[in-house]
């Protein structure tokens, strides 16, 4: 009994059918299944990651370049084709209207950018539609063209051959000047027409164009203010009764006004930017008009002697006046001419400016002149007509900024 157990066992150890073998092969076969999926996994994730990290660093690099062409635009907004952006800018632009290569590679210097990452920036105007694409705007003007305070700014970066664009509308905020809100200002004032109709309206009529002070609706007055104290030729010079002068409609005339400058020299710095930015500055040179390519504008005069403007002309518009600044210059405005805006004589100490209407001239929106200096109104017209809504012009530019949901990011298109 106990031999036969004893050669049954001894066969059944001797057996060859290997299902050891088996199980262990398929645990192994699908332990390697797992890692290799899990590999799989690992390396897709792994380049997933990469990807957007690299789509992250090309947003950051395009967005940095619009960023840094946005403060160049707050320093010098291109109003005028003399101050047009250059078509585009890249890493290789020494333009000062272009971003700082250098600042912006030391801004953006993770190892994502060392193999020498390049970039894009375009300004173009908004007259044909979205910057989106390669199309339609890029062949826009490289500046404000249609003086609506707005142009496109397009950034473009590739990195290690991801590339990605940012596009945003780009508004120019206007900040306003605080001129005295008056008919006049000035150190005196002299009528040399001694006729009876009404020269100078502080209330804006009903019809500005008709050459009288009608009646008006307009609840807006604008005062006479002069520097000196006397009802003199030397001061005040109008025809008599003294507080109901016929020459002036609405008789609002105050004397000893105390202000010598009425702009601060930092404002008129800004207008005087301003008028440099839209190509309106003027220096030693008397421009030929005294409004700017558009109706609206800021022009600005500087040490230009004497400006006579003679010819039969109408300057901007009522609803568009225009801003017409003399420092240091003479203004003689005669023919049968219309300004529509305000003007503004920036008297430097030591010098007496002049502004003379004469002819059949008028000015519709108001005159202020620092210092000693003197309105001589002659003109067989209406000379000077109160309208405050002009005042709201004198404006310089403020910080550049982007216009909400006027932005986007996208992949430019052929690529």
């Amino acid at each position: 009994m106990t031999r036969r157990l004893a050669s049954a066992l001894a066969g059944r150890l001797g057996a060859e059918e290997g299902w050891a073998m088996v199980v262990a092969v398929m645990v192994t076969a699908l332990m390697v299944s797992l890692g290799l999926a899990t590999a799989v996994v690992i390396d897709s994730q792994t380049q997933g990651s990469a990807r957007e990290r690299l789509d992250e660093s090309n947003f950051n690099l395009a967005q940095g370049a619009l960023d840094s062409q946005m403060a160049i635009l707050t320093a010098k907004w291109p109003g005028g084709s003399i101050s047009a952006y250059p078509s585009s800018c890249t890493a290789a632009s020494v333009s000062a209207l272009c971003p700082d290569p250098t600042m912006l590679r030391l801004s953006y210097n993770s190892v994502d950018y060392g193999s020498a990452p390049s970039w894009t920036v375009q300004v173009r105007d908004n007259t044909t539609g979205d910057f989106y694409s390669d199309s339609g705007t890029a062949s826009a003007l490289h500046y404000d063209s249609n003086v609506d305070d707005k142009v496109w700014v397009r950034a473009t970066a590739t990195v290690k051959k991801h590339i990605r664009a940012v596009v945003g509308l780009v508004q120019i905020d206007q900040q306003t000047e605080q001129l005295p809100h008056s008919t006049l200002v000035a150190g005196s004032l002299s009528i040399s027409n001694n006729g009876n109709k009404a020269l100078i309206c502080t209330k804006l009529p009903d019809n500005p164009t008709s050459n009288s002070c009608d009646p008006s609706s307009s609840s807006q007055v604008g005062p006479i203010q002069v520097r000196c104290t006397t009802y003199t030729s030397s001061c005040l010079d109008i025809r008599t009764p003294i507080d109901n002068s016929p020459q002036i409609s609405l008789y609002n005339v105050q004397l000893g006004y105390a202000t010598q400058q009425s702009l601060s020299p930092d404002a008129l710095n800004r207008l005087r930017a301003r008028a440099q930015a839209d190509g309106t500055y003027y220096s030693g040179v008397c421009p030929p008009s005294m409004q700017g390519p558009q109706a609206g504008m800021v022009v600005f005069v500087d040490s230009a002697g004497n400006c006579p403007y003679t010819a039969n002309s109408t300057y901007n518009s009522l609803t568009a006046p225009g801003v017409f600044i003399l420092n240091n210059t003479t203004l003689d405005l005669r023919g049968n001419s219309t300004f529509f805006g305000v003007i503004y004589a920036a008297n430097p100490p030591a010098s007496v400016t002049t502004v003379n209407l004469g002819g059949n001239t008028s000015v519709i929106g108001g005159i202020n002149v620092d210092g000693n200096g003197t309105l001589v109104a002659g003109s067989s017209h209406v000379n000077l007509v109160f309208d405050d809504f002009a005042f709201s012009k004198v404006t310089s530019y403020g910080t550049a900024c982007l216009v909400q949901n006027k932005w986007c990011e996208f992949v430019p298109s052929g690529l």
